[in-house]
C-alpha cells in the first residue's frame, strides 16, 4: 500500500501512497484550525475506516518504517484523529 520509508535531506523518514484513495464526504465543515467537522455518521464511518487501514499498515511495516517493531498502543497513541 505505500512505498518503502525514504530518508529526506531534513533527516525524516516519509512514504508515499502506491494508490491514492479518494473518498467523497459529504456535510463536512472545514475549520479555521485546519480541524475537520463531519456531521455525517456515514461520513465518520469512512473516515474511520481510513485511519484503520492506516493504522495496520504501519503495524505490519513498523519494522521497516521504524526499525524496530512498534507497539500497536505505541501507534495508536501517535496517530492523530
Amino acid at each position: 500500500m505505500f512505498t518503502t520509508p525514504k530518508k529526506g535531506d531534513d533527516e525524516r523518514y516519509s512514504v508515499k501512497p502506491l494508490q491514492r484513495t479518494l473518498v467523497q464526504l459529504n456535510n463536512v465543515t472545514l475549520m479555521p484550525d485546519s480541524a475537520i467537522l463531519i456531521n455525517d455518521a456515514a461520513a465518520q464511518e469512512k473516515v474511520k475506516a481510513v485511519d484503520t487501514l492506516n493504522l495496520e499498515q504501519a503495524d505490519q511495516n513498523s519494522e521497516v518504517w521504524f526499525q524496530r517493531k512498534v507497539a500497536t498502543k505505541t501507534l495508536e497513541a501517535g496517530y492523530a484523529y
